[in-house]
């Protein structure tokens, strides 16, 4: 009983570092998804999702090193589950059991509904831990110079890695070029086309991005330009996708919810000339003029919206 008690511990540990760690290549769906469900803002998404992750690795670390079970990690442990899964049940009854809820990051993509099972399997797991209160086969925190290198260690783990490993938009958007450019983009052959976009994205302002369907950054750009547009209806966003539409549209819009977004499918070798070879491509334009570029890193709210209002 006690070899199996070590081992169960060890396999949630292992599952709870590897879900932190999973979420933070990339981190933004996992992050933007708080802020879509209005859980936080643009400033605390950020903060939110790297102090769950740490919190995540650090207990995954107690847990497969049998640290503090009796006294804090296996309720510890029970109370994240429980919180993770009331997220998932007011994802499911807000949004329905669509897209990726981000619990293995994009590496192995689960439906909320499937997550929740998930969870309510480890939830049993650690109730039976707490209930059959079995002796740990480690016991490190009876050693006090080892208790006291594993609780540096593991807390430092968790409040350091997340934001070393994966730097937060607001300290590492200062890196982005936010020149005003200020040249013609060509949309001669997008207008001549048989497929020309109903709205003229060459007059007035507006923001046009190039996107692939499979490009994982597109993807990421698509889903926060998403929430902006629920928040934001009146945004000027125009997308333009290439790929196989039917194939991959639908995919596309489950991991994003951009469906609402005014778009067209741009398979033509243009699509390659407007974008520069680099995807996405995000375009801030007025009368035709290209003003600004963006990534969707410093593709920011606020500052679209004091673009629009300037004279």
């Amino acid at each position: 009983m006690r070899y199996v008690h070590s081992f169960l511990c060890f396999t949630l540990g292992s599952l709870f570092i590897a879900s932190g760690l999973l979420k933070l290549f990339p981190i933004e769906p996992f992050e933007y998804n708080f802020v879509r469900l209005g859980m936080a803002n643009w400033l605390t998404a950020p903060i939110i999702s790297r102090s769950l992750i740490g919190l995540e690795v650090g207990l995954g670390l107690f847990l497969s090193l049998q640290f503090y079970l009796k006294r804090f990690t296996l309720w510890a442990t029970l109370f994240l589950l429980i919180f993770f899964s009331i997220y998932l049940v007011y994802q499911l009854l807000t949004e329905g059991n669509s897209g990726n809820c981000g619990c293995f990051g994009t590496f192995l993509e689960m439906t909320p509904l499937e997550s929740l099972i998930k969870n309510m399997m480890m939830i049993g797991a650690v109730v039976w831990l707490i209930i059959t209160k079995q002796e740990p086969f480690l016991r490190l925190e009876e050693n006090k110079i080892i208790k006291r290198v594993v609780l540096l260690g593991c807390i430092s783990a968790s409040f350091i890695l997340p934001y070393a490993l994966n730097i937060p938009e607001f300290i590492s958007q200062n890196q982005f070029d936010k020149n005003q450019i200020n040249y013609p983009l060509d949309l001669t052959q997008l207008y001549n086309s048989l497929d020309a976009p109903a709205t003229d994205v060459r007059r007035g302002k507006h923001i046009l991005s190039l996107m692939s369907l499979r490009c994982e950054h597109c993807k990421t750009a698509a889903f926060k330009m998403a929430i902006i547009f629920k928040r934001h209806p009146e945004m000027p966003f125009y997308n333009l996708y290439k790929g196989n539409a039917e194939k991959n549209l639908a995919t596309f819009f489950a991991f994003t919810h951009a469906e609402a977004i005014p778009y067209s499918m741009y398979n033509t070798q243009d699509f390659i000339t407007l974008s520069g070879g680099e995807l996405p491509a995000i375009y801030w334009l007025e009368d035709g003029n290209v003003v600004r570029t963006s990534g969707y890193i410093d593709l920011e709210e606020q500052e679209i919206i004091n673009w629009l209002n300037e004279p």
